[in-house]
């Protein structure tokens, strides 16, 4: 937990509106993640507005907002076992209200780099003086949180071992729940499985920094370039080889506002895009003059990259199941002018040919489907609090009908592309090497598993890729 610090944006320690909302926030995350429907991002928005609506935050109360809110849920799993730990209690012990600033103060002491050690205590403190949260309970806080700080200045909290004790070490340190940190070690056992699993666990707990597409159907990367130049806006290729693969995405440095700020998004120019997600497009090999089906389609990153890949020659037919998904992503198309995308509405599982009013197979299906979302854990934190380990049969399940149905819509010598943003192999390499074992007329060509990563260069999400060729 303690290998990926946060950056802290406030110095206002009295009564700090951003520390009050995210209170109301995390305490909310406690009590619905239990639903497994729960949105960080639009709790967070409803949030924010509430209070906006009683006075105007500066920009250093937005960033600490943010920060604590994100913070704490994807330090979530790590924290409760510090908690644990320092008060010798179960979790199911202490109320909400205390678990929620319990959290919140021990992420400022142990992830965050910014925050003086009396901010994070005194706050603590004030915030549940105004929460009228009784004097008791205030000390419990007060002394619960200064004997952490010892404990860390001491190096006596507890720090399993990665080699000796890798369970432990991707619970306390990872901050994963007990069945994930099982299952990953489960599927990397070496010594190198490990280290791999610690790094992942590091950069699912940075901060996530904007990656762009530049939207080729509109402008050129060297203008795309220059009006971010002008815009001050520090904008960077990706490095080596990836730049070479992907020479229309770009990282943006520092930049904490909304894609929509940025000159040219609005009109098309640019669209807010991960990298593991723009590889796909590369991956999957589309040409100008393709037929494509797209058949989980919406919202559309995939989709709208083809296009501007295939220069808007050939047609793409982008299926979802979902008709409000397919009008967002028809206004998506509308705005990046990828005018070869024709929206369906139908089931990827059951869907033909016919239906689609093709007489012959496609060049190249792409089935990026539904899945536990487990490599994008680093944006949706909330992620390892709404799923649980039944949960994931389901999904292999769902993976699997798409893609039997979908053998039979790529031409003879066409391709089959299959990818997820899980990093779970039961939806990866089991799906595929299942679908194998039933279609003989397929063959493997390529395949590409990427866990969650961060460096001072890149960062990309966990995804999973296979490239499938029909036999002619």
């Amino acid at each position: 937990m303690e290998s990926a610090p946060e950056k802290s944006a406030s110095k206002s320690y009295t009564h700090s509106p951003a520390r009050m909302a995210a209170f109301d926030v995390l305490f909310l995350v406690d009590q619905r993640r239990r639903r497994r429907k729960l949105k960080l991002d639009k709790l967070m928005d409803d949030i924010r507005q509430e209070y906006q609506g009683r006075g105007k935050w500066g920009g250093e109360e937005q960033a600490l907002f943010h920060a604590l809110c994100t913070g704490v849920v994807r330090h979530w799993w790590g924290l409760e076992s510090r908690i644990m730990e320092l008060t010798e209690r179960d979790m199911r012990r202490i109320t909400p209200q205390v678990r929620t600033l319990l959290r919140m103060g021990l992420f400022q002491l142990l992830c965050c780099d910014g925050i003086p050690d009396y901010a994070a205590v005194s706050e603590a403190a004030a915030l549940a003086q105004r929460r009228k949260f009784s004097q008791k309970t205030v000390g419990f806080v007060n002394a619960v949180l200064r004997n952490a700080a010892r404990k860390r200045d001491a190096n006596a909290l507890l720090q399993p071992d990665l080699h000796d004790d890798a369970y432990g070490y991707l619970m306390r340190v990872g901050g994963l729940p007990n069945w994930w940190a099982r299952r990953l070690l489960d599927a990397h056992t070496t010594d190198d499985g490990r280290e791999t699993l610690a790094a992942m666990c590091v950069a699912q707990q940075t901060p996530v920094p904007l990656s762009l597409r530049i939207n080729t159907l509109k402008i050129s990367t060297e203008a795309a370039d220059a009006a971010l130049k002008a815009a001050d806006v520090d904008v960077a290729t990706l490095p080596g080889e990836l730049g070479e693969l992907l020479p229309e995405m770009r990282r943006l440095e520092g930049f904490m506002g909304s894609p929509t700020q940025l000159p040219g998004y609005m009109e098309g120019h640019l669209y807010a895009q991960d990298v593991s997600s723009a590889r796909v497009t590369g991956f999957s090999g589309v040409q100008p003059g393709n037929t494509v089906i797209d058949l989980c389609a919406a919202p559309g990153s995939k989709t709208t990259h083809m296009a501007a890949k295939m220069e808007n020659t050939g047609r793409i037919i982008a299926l979802d199941n979902s008709e409000k998904r397919l009008e967002d992503l028809t206004k998506i198309a509308d705005t990046l002018g990828a005018t070869c995308i024709h929206s369906k509405l139908g089931d990827a599982k059951t869907i033909t040919l016919e239906a689609l009013a093709l007489t012959e197979g496609a060049d190249v299906v792409l089935v990026d489907t539904p899945c536990s979302g487990l490599g994008t854990v680093r944006k949706h934190p909330e992620i390892l609090l709404n799923l649980r380990e039944q949960d994931m049969a389901g999904f292999a399940d769902t993976q699997q009908a798409i893609l039997a149905n979908a053998a039979t819509l790529a031409k003879p010598g066409g391709t089959l592309v299959y990818s997820t943003c899980s990093v779970d192999k039961a939806e990866n390499q089991a799906v595929v090497q299942a679908f194998m074992a039933k279609n003989p007329s397929y063959t493997l060509e390529d395949e590409l598993a990427l866990l969650t990563h961060a460096d001072d260069t890149v960062h990309w999400d966990g995804f999973y890729m296979a490239r499938l060729r029909k036999q002619g």
